[in-house]
């Protein structure tokens, strides 16, 4: 029989690992139990990080949900693209976050790099096509291994996004040029930074084939280094707005830069001149690449086109249109016959350069990203409410879709189950909000902002939450006229209202009940305001800058709020106890644990943190998700906790409270290190 004992998908990996290893060694020695230990090692694009936090992880991702309509391709645009040297296979880099690797014969994915934490800008192989570099938004570089996408290396040292890079043609050196108007050159063997160049803007770079001449941009000028002095030797002007990027022709005679002034133009190196101004795109050029036989020079356009322009007429030979959006980068293959494009629409296309004509498209998938879930009170059930206007109600056990509810014209911006597990309200962006039965999935009332003195309640909706016996849905709503915002209170079981609560001010963006249901929390963009219950009279109002989530502790003694800080707050007084940072970006879902002691942060990075609500400090921090964590729930009885994002996925993690202790020292069995090991087996095989 076989046990597994995690589910993996993005960055889960598998707790109480240690005690699982030590526990089969035993019964190996005792020559009973288990006779066959398998390690299914994948080594994953972010074991970096697997290393970092192996030692204080105790989360374990049980599985994980796609709400993409295809696997295939990008979720987000593509900035870069970039062939193999022998042309067998090609990378892609897009705003997912993601590095994937195509096989060019079967226009296959082979394997997809995950761990930076922001947009991919640019991507080069080195000249012995066994490693791929990439440059992110993240201010790293990662080296992958090109053949099974390991990560083998990561480059620090920039202080903001790097945007591109170029090898060397000896592979020694990577050159990376990046946002802090700086360009770095990288010794590939100590993988350490040997020279810091000046620069301006994001400056781009690319070697001469013979590697003597480094070109980089600073704003609209083009500047040749020479790598064995150091020294700058030229200087090309010419364009008219910033450079975006630069390309050296095979035999190193000529150089061709594309710019923000809608213009390519070529330059003889032996005279530093412009020799031709390439003109007809409307819009940036944001990419340049010449033909391995260097007849041709490809130039991709935010105006969606692809020109291929003859060097020896300098006119167009064709005009390949992207109707997907902004072409941001094109690479040839090594021999000259085919052509990819990425665009800023999450497509690549592969074109064929003799017929001039699209051979394939690897299409965008579409994520729809997940801004509510919530568990049902059996604990089998998870819902998520995503972009489609859709509510999917997930088997827990298993990962499988059990139902689909058309609940919406618009996106699903939040949802909500009562404590007495027969009901779930969602907010819509089409302004209303519904109540079903669950396990049904039918609906039970439906109430809409129509903006006339007739209607359930006035603002569109921004937010909603069940009093904790479940009887009651508050809502908090935008501001009209921009006069006044209103809070509403629905019978939960009918939809009639029962209170309507009104604000001066700003949009209402959170509401929140205490789970000793004596406060009823709403917050605007200026304030939060604490409302007794049951009178419903408003005890305190506290000034803030933004409230995006809000949640109890502690039942009910303290209230945390999330902007772009976590902050603390007496639930009686209103009065301030702590402020805590924590997340790169601002805090987007805040989730209790149902004694109160613990909570969730998700936010902008990707990035679940788990709390100690009364000592306000960072417990964990569970890494999977690519782009903002918009949803976090925990299972009634506290050991799941369930959360949903931009990336399209519905993420569920095992929560042990904490308490499992490091793995064994000697954990290298078989020689595979702990931070390489995903998923583990075991087959219970008869004793003879």
């Amino acid at each position: 029989m076989m046990r597994r004992f995690v589910y993996p998908h993005g960055a889960g990996f598998s707790i109480g690992l240690g005690a699982a290893l030590r526990t089969a060694r035993q019964a190996a020695n005792r020559g009973t139990g288990v006779k066959l230990l398998l390690l299914a090692a994948f080594v994953m694009a972010h074991a970096d990080s697997f290393a970092r936090q192996s030692h204080t992880q105790s989360w374990a991702q049980s599985w994980s949900q796609s709400l993409a309509g295809s696997t295939a391709g990008h979720s987000e645009g593509v900035e870069s693209v970039a062939f193999s040297p022998d042309g067998t296979t090609f990378v892609s880099g897009s705003r997912d976050r993601s590095v994937r690797l195509w096989d060019a014969a079967a226009w296959a994915r082979t394997w997809v790099g995950t761990g930076h934490g922001g947009r991919i800008y640019s991507l080069a192989y080195s000249p012995d096509g066994a490693t791929v570099a990439s440059a992110s938004e993240d201010n790293t570089i990662r080296l992958w291994n090109a053949e099974t996408g390991a990560t083998e290396g990561i480059l620090q040292g920039h202080t903001q996004g790097v945007v591109s890079l170029a090898f060397s043609p000896d592979g020694t050196t990577l050159a990376s040029g990046s946002m802090d108007h700086t360009i770095r050159l990288w010794d590939l063997v100590t993988r350490t930074s040997t020279d810091t160049l000046q620069s301006r803007g994001g400056p781009r770079v690319a070697f001469s084939p013979d590697g003597t001449t480094l070109a980089y941009t600073t704003e609209d000028i083009i500047v040749l280094l020479d790598m064995a002095t150091r020294a700058v030797t030229d200087s090309l002007v010419g364009h008219a707005d910033y450079v975006q990027s630069v390309a050296f022709s095979p035999g190193g005679t000529m150089l061709a830069s594309g710019s923000n002034d809608s213009e390519a133009r070529l330059w003889n190196l032996a005279s530093t001149t412009s020799v031709a101004r390439l003109r007809g795109h409307t819009k940036s050029v944001n990419s340049v690449a010449f033909s391995p036989d260097s007849a041709t020079v490809a130039t991709g356009s935010a105006d969606q086109t692809i020109r291929i322009w003859d060097i020896a007429t300098y006119g167009a030979r064709a005009i390949l249109p992207d109707p997907a959006g902004e072409v941001k980068d094109v690479a040839f293959s090594p021999d000259g016959t085919t052509l990819v494009s990425g665009s800023s629409e999450g497509t690549i296309r592969v074109w064929d350069v003799a017929t001039r004509s699209q051979r394939n498209v690897i299409a965008y998938a579409q994520n729809w990203w997940v801004y509510g879930v919530a568990f049902a009170r059996d604990q089998k059930t998870v819902a998520s409410g995503s972009g489609d206007g859709k509510i999917r109600l997930w088997d827990v056990a298993t990962g499988a879709l059990k139902l689909t509810v058309d609940a919406h014209s618009d996106r699903v911006l939040s949802i909500a189950t009562s404590n007495n597990g027969r009901w779930l309200a969602s907010l819509g962006r089409d302004a209303s909000i519904k109540m079903w039965n669950l396990p049904a999935g039918t609906r039970r009332w439906s109430l809409a902002h129509r903006g006339d003195q007739f209607a359930p309640f006035y603002g569109r909706p921004a937010a909603i939450a069940f009093s904790p016996g479940g009887g009651e849905l508050a809502s908090v709503h935008e501001v009209v006229d921009n006069i006044r915002s209103y809070g509403y209170v629905f019978n939960a079981a009918t939809g009639s209202r029962r209170r309507e609560i009104g604000f001066y001010g700003s949009d209402m963006e959170s509401v929140a009940y205490s789970p000793d249901r004596k406060t009823l929390a709403m917050a605007s963009r200026r304030n939060i305001f604490l409302i007794d219950l049951p009178s419903y009279a408003q005890r305190s109002q506290i000034p803030v800058s933004s409230v995006t989530s809000m949640a109890f502790t502690q039942g009910g003694a303290a209230l945390v709020s999330g902007s772009d800080e976590i902050k603390f707050w007496n639930a009686s007084t209103g009065r301030l106890m702590a402020t805590r940072g924590g997340h790169l970006g601002r805090i987007r879902s805040l989730a209790v644990s149902p004694d109160g002691s613990l909570f969730a942060s998700g936010g902008d990075d990707g990035v679940v943190q788990l709390w100690d609500a009364a000592k306000k400090i960072v417990r964990t921090r569970l890494q999977g998700h690519w782009g903002s964590v918009y949803s976090a729930a925990f299972s009634p009885d506290g050991t799941i906790l369930v959360t949903g994002g931009r990336d399209g996925t519905v993420r569920l993690w095992d929560c042990p409270c904490c308490s499992l202790p490091p793995p064994p020292s000697d954990v290298r069995l078989l020689g595979l290190p702990i931070t390489q090991v995903v998923d583990l087996y075991f087959w219970n095989v008869p004793h003879n």
